[in-house]
Protein backbone atom coordinates (compact mmCIF):
# COMPACT_ATOMS: atom_id res chain seq x y z
CA UNK A 1 0.00 0.00 0.00
CA UNK A 2 1.41 3.61 -0.95
CA UNK A 3 2.55 5.48 1.69
CA UNK A 4 0.74 8.52 2.73
CA UNK A 5 2.72 11.85 3.90
CA UNK A 6 1.92 15.05 5.30
CA UNK A 7 3.56 17.25 2.55
CA UNK A 8 1.06 15.94 -0.53
CA UNK A 9 -1.81 16.88 1.72
CA UNK A 10 -3.60 19.51 0.40
CA UNK A 11 -7.03 21.76 1.26
CA UNK A 12 -9.76 23.76 -0.62
CA UNK A 13 -12.43 25.61 0.72
CA UNK A 14 -15.16 26.66 -1.66
CA UNK A 15 -18.14 29.14 -2.31
CA UNK A 16 -21.35 28.12 -2.07
CA UNK A 17 -21.82 27.18 -6.18
CA UNK A 18 -18.88 28.21 -6.84
CA UNK A 19 -18.23 26.14 -10.30
CA UNK A 20 -14.74 24.90 -9.36
CA UNK A 21 -16.12 23.01 -5.93
CA UNK A 22 -15.33 19.54 -5.69
CA UNK A 23 -18.47 17.48 -6.45
CA UNK A 24 -20.17 14.90 -4.64
CA UNK A 25 -23.03 12.94 -3.77
CA UNK A 26 -24.48 15.48 -1.34
CA UNK A 27 -23.89 18.24 -3.63
CA UNK A 28 -20.58 20.47 -4.61
CA UNK A 29 -18.08 20.73 -1.62
CA UNK A 30 -17.97 23.51 0.94
CA UNK A 31 -14.39 22.01 2.14
CA UNK A 32 -12.30 19.22 0.52
CA UNK A 33 -9.08 17.42 2.06
CA UNK A 34 -7.08 15.48 -0.26
CA UNK A 35 -4.42 13.05 0.44
CA UNK A 36 -3.04 11.78 -2.68
CA UNK A 37 -4.04 14.61 -5.55
CA UNK A 38 -7.65 13.21 -6.90
CA UNK A 39 -7.10 9.80 -5.81
CA UNK A 40 -7.99 9.81 -2.13
CA UNK A 41 -9.97 12.76 -0.24
CA UNK A 42 -12.70 13.90 1.98
CA UNK A 43 -15.18 16.49 1.08
CA UNK A 44 -17.98 18.61 3.40
CA UNK A 45 -21.12 19.58 1.85
CA UNK A 46 -23.89 22.05 3.09
CA UNK A 47 -25.72 18.95 4.16
CA UNK A 48 -23.49 15.93 4.35
CA UNK A 49 -20.24 15.03 3.85
CA UNK A 50 -17.63 11.82 3.00
CA UNK A 51 -15.06 10.33 1.60
CA UNK A 52 -14.02 9.09 -1.70
CA UNK A 53 -11.74 5.92 -2.65
CA UNK A 54 -9.94 6.14 -6.23
CA UNK A 55 -7.44 4.08 -8.40
CA UNK A 56 -5.37 1.73 -6.70
CA UNK A 57 -6.60 2.51 -3.40
CA UNK A 58 -9.91 0.73 -4.16
CA UNK A 59 -7.61 -2.46 -4.14
CA UNK A 60 -7.15 -2.75 -0.20
CA UNK A 61 -11.09 -2.66 0.38
CA UNK A 62 -13.12 -5.94 -0.08
CA UNK A 63 -15.04 -5.81 -3.15
CA UNK A 64 -18.12 -6.95 -1.16
CA UNK A 65 -17.07 -3.18 0.33
CA UNK A 66 -15.98 -1.45 -2.18
CA UNK A 67 -17.48 1.93 -3.67
CA UNK A 68 -16.16 4.73 -4.78
CA UNK A 69 -17.98 7.33 -1.88
CA UNK A 70 -17.89 6.70 1.63
CA UNK A 71 -20.51 8.60 3.27
CA UNK A 72 -19.55 10.17 6.77
CA UNK A 73 -22.11 8.35 9.46
CA UNK A 74 -21.07 4.86 9.11
CA UNK A 75 -19.64 3.96 5.12
CA UNK A 76 -16.47 5.98 6.03
CA UNK A 77 -15.53 2.98 8.67
CA UNK A 78 -15.00 0.63 5.65
CA UNK A 79 -11.56 2.27 4.19
CA UNK A 80 -10.75 3.75 8.19
CA UNK A 81 -10.35 0.09 8.74
CA UNK A 82 -8.91 -0.74 5.56
CA UNK A 83 -6.13 1.67 4.80
CA UNK A 84 -5.53 1.89 9.13
CA UNK A 85 -2.13 1.43 8.14
CA UNK A 86 -1.49 4.48 5.97
CA UNK A 87 -3.78 7.20 7.87
CA UNK A 88 -2.21 6.07 10.64
CA UNK A 89 1.28 6.64 9.74
CA UNK A 90 -0.08 10.17 8.36
CA UNK A 91 -1.57 10.84 11.68
CA UNK A 92 1.80 10.30 13.18
CA UNK A 93 3.73 12.32 10.55
CA UNK A 94 1.38 15.07 11.06
CA UNK A 95 1.68 15.04 14.98
CA UNK A 96 5.65 14.71 14.87
CA UNK A 97 6.08 17.24 12.47
CA UNK A 98 3.82 19.41 14.56
CA UNK A 99 1.92 20.72 11.70
CA UNK A 100 -1.51 21.92 11.49
CA UNK A 101 -3.86 19.10 10.96
CA UNK A 102 -6.62 19.40 8.00
CA UNK A 103 -9.58 21.35 9.18
CA UNK A 104 -11.85 18.30 7.71
CA UNK A 105 -11.60 14.97 8.09
CA UNK A 106 -10.98 11.72 10.20
CA UNK A 107 -7.34 12.04 9.98
CA UNK A 108 -7.50 13.14 13.58
CA UNK A 109 -9.60 10.06 14.29
CA UNK A 110 -6.59 7.79 14.29
CA UNK A 111 -4.71 9.39 17.39
CA UNK A 112 -7.83 8.52 19.78
CA UNK A 113 -9.38 5.20 17.93
CA UNK A 114 -6.97 1.85 17.78
CA UNK A 115 -7.78 -0.42 14.56
CA UNK A 116 -9.90 -2.90 17.02
CA UNK A 117 -12.39 -0.20 17.79
CA UNK A 118 -12.60 0.72 14.24
CA UNK A 119 -13.06 -2.60 13.89
CA UNK A 120 -16.02 -3.05 16.65
CA UNK A 121 -17.45 0.00 15.10
CA UNK A 122 -17.37 -1.29 11.58
CA UNK A 123 -18.79 -4.38 12.42
CA UNK A 124 -21.90 -3.01 14.14
CA UNK A 125 -23.03 -1.67 10.71
CA UNK A 126 -21.57 -4.30 8.16
CA UNK A 127 -20.67 -7.39 10.19
CA UNK A 128 -22.47 -9.81 6.99
CA UNK A 129 -19.87 -8.02 4.25
CA UNK A 130 -17.05 -8.16 6.48
CA UNK A 131 -17.10 -11.43 7.97
CA UNK A 132 -17.49 -12.46 3.98
CA UNK A 133 -14.48 -10.33 3.14
CA UNK A 134 -12.48 -11.67 5.99
CA UNK A 135 -13.74 -15.44 5.20
CA UNK A 136 -15.06 -15.45 9.06
CA UNK A 137 -18.23 -16.08 10.67
CA UNK A 138 -20.19 -14.61 13.99
CA UNK A 139 -21.89 -17.27 15.78
CA UNK A 140 -25.48 -16.59 17.42
CA UNK A 141 -23.86 -15.49 20.73
CA UNK A 142 -23.14 -12.43 18.65
CA UNK A 143 -26.84 -11.87 17.97
CA UNK A 144 -29.83 -10.40 20.11
CA UNK A 145 -32.46 -12.81 18.52
CA UNK A 146 -32.16 -16.24 16.42
CA UNK A 147 -34.18 -13.65 13.80
CA UNK A 148 -31.17 -11.71 13.65
CA UNK A 149 -29.02 -14.47 13.66
CA UNK A 150 -30.81 -15.94 10.72
CA UNK A 151 -30.68 -13.17 8.84
CA UNK A 152 -27.04 -13.30 9.18
CA UNK A 153 -26.97 -16.12 7.82
CA UNK A 154 -29.04 -15.59 4.81
CA UNK A 155 -27.14 -12.49 4.17
CA UNK A 156 -23.55 -14.68 4.25
CA UNK A 157 -25.43 -17.06 1.75
CA UNK A 158 -26.52 -14.53 -0.53
CA UNK A 159 -23.19 -13.22 -1.43
CA UNK A 160 -21.45 -16.63 -1.19
CA UNK A 161 -24.04 -16.80 -4.34
CA UNK A 162 -23.14 -14.01 -5.87
CA UNK A 163 -19.60 -14.49 -6.16
CA UNK A 164 -20.25 -17.99 -6.94
CA UNK A 165 -22.55 -16.72 -9.93
CA UNK A 166 -19.82 -13.67 -10.25
CA UNK A 167 -17.16 -16.78 -10.54
CA UNK A 168 -19.52 -18.72 -13.39
CA UNK A 169 -20.11 -15.97 -15.47
CA UNK A 170 -16.51 -14.73 -15.49
CA UNK A 171 -15.34 -18.44 -16.98
CA UNK A 172 -18.58 -18.54 -19.20
CA UNK A 173 -17.54 -14.97 -20.63
CA UNK A 174 -13.78 -16.16 -21.18
CA UNK A 175 -14.70 -19.37 -23.19
CA UNK A 176 -16.74 -17.37 -25.54
CA UNK A 177 -15.07 -16.19 -28.93
CA UNK A 178 -16.19 -15.00 -32.36
CA UNK A 179 -18.83 -17.24 -33.89
CA UNK A 180 -20.01 -18.17 -30.34
CA UNK A 181 -24.34 -18.11 -29.79
CA UNK A 182 -24.83 -16.86 -26.18
CA UNK A 183 -28.57 -16.28 -24.91
CA UNK A 184 -29.72 -13.98 -22.47
CA UNK A 185 -32.27 -15.18 -19.95
CA UNK A 186 -34.17 -11.53 -20.34
CA UNK A 187 -34.66 -10.01 -23.55
CA UNK A 188 -32.37 -6.84 -24.07
CA UNK A 189 -34.53 -3.93 -25.84
CA UNK A 190 -32.64 -1.29 -28.26
CA UNK A 191 -33.69 1.24 -30.53
CA UNK A 192 -33.45 1.45 -34.01
CA UNK A 193 -35.00 4.68 -35.77
CA UNK A 194 -38.22 5.08 -34.50
CA UNK A 195 -38.61 1.57 -33.63
CA UNK A 196 -38.07 -0.45 -30.12
CA UNK A 197 -37.11 -4.56 -30.74
CA UNK A 198 -35.92 -6.63 -28.19
CA UNK A 199 -33.63 -9.94 -28.44
CA UNK A 200 -32.24 -12.50 -26.61
CA UNK A 201 -29.86 -14.40 -29.13
CA UNK A 202 -27.07 -13.10 -30.28
CA UNK A 203 -23.62 -14.34 -32.37
CA UNK A 204 -20.16 -13.35 -30.81
CA UNK A 205 -19.09 -10.74 -33.81
CA UNK A 206 -16.27 -9.53 -32.27
CA UNK A 207 -14.70 -10.66 -28.98
CA UNK A 208 -11.22 -9.06 -27.71
CA UNK A 209 -10.30 -7.24 -24.26
CA UNK A 210 -11.96 -4.23 -25.31
CA UNK A 211 -14.15 -4.87 -27.99
CA UNK A 212 -16.96 -6.93 -27.57
CA UNK A 213 -19.79 -6.74 -30.12
CA UNK A 214 -23.11 -9.12 -30.63
CA UNK A 215 -25.45 -9.60 -33.86
CA UNK A 216 -29.17 -10.75 -33.20
CA UNK A 217 -29.93 -13.98 -34.23
CA UNK A 218 -33.65 -13.04 -35.53
CA UNK A 219 -33.17 -12.27 -38.77
CA UNK A 220 -35.31 -9.32 -38.82
CA UNK A 221 -33.07 -7.20 -37.29
CA UNK A 222 -29.96 -6.53 -38.89
CA UNK A 223 -27.38 -4.55 -36.65
CA UNK A 224 -24.36 -4.63 -34.42
CA UNK A 225 -24.81 -4.44 -30.68
CA UNK A 226 -22.70 -3.41 -27.97
CA UNK A 227 -24.62 -4.76 -24.58
CA UNK A 228 -23.47 -2.79 -21.66
CA UNK A 229 -22.20 -4.83 -18.54
CA UNK A 230 -23.19 -8.08 -20.32
CA UNK A 231 -21.06 -10.24 -17.97
CA UNK A 232 -23.45 -9.36 -15.14
CA UNK A 233 -26.35 -10.52 -17.06
CA UNK A 234 -27.79 -14.25 -17.04
CA UNK A 235 -27.06 -16.08 -20.23
CA UNK A 236 -25.66 -19.40 -21.52
CA UNK A 237 -23.57 -20.39 -24.14
CA UNK A 238 -25.69 -22.18 -27.03
CA UNK A 239 -23.13 -23.54 -29.38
Amino acid sequence: MKQLKSEFVTEDSYFDGEPGAAKSPWGRAQEAVFYDGKQLGEVVTAGHGGMFVRGSWQSAIPKTLRKTWYEEDCAVLIPMYFLYDSFKALYVDFANSGKRFPRIGVLQAFGRMTKDEIYSSLMGWYRVQVDFALGQQSGSDEFDSDDEYNAYLEGIAKLKANQEESERKAKDSAKLKVGDIVEFESPLQFGIGSETVSAKRFKVAVYGQRSIRFIPQDTRYQFVAQIRNWRNRQFKLIC
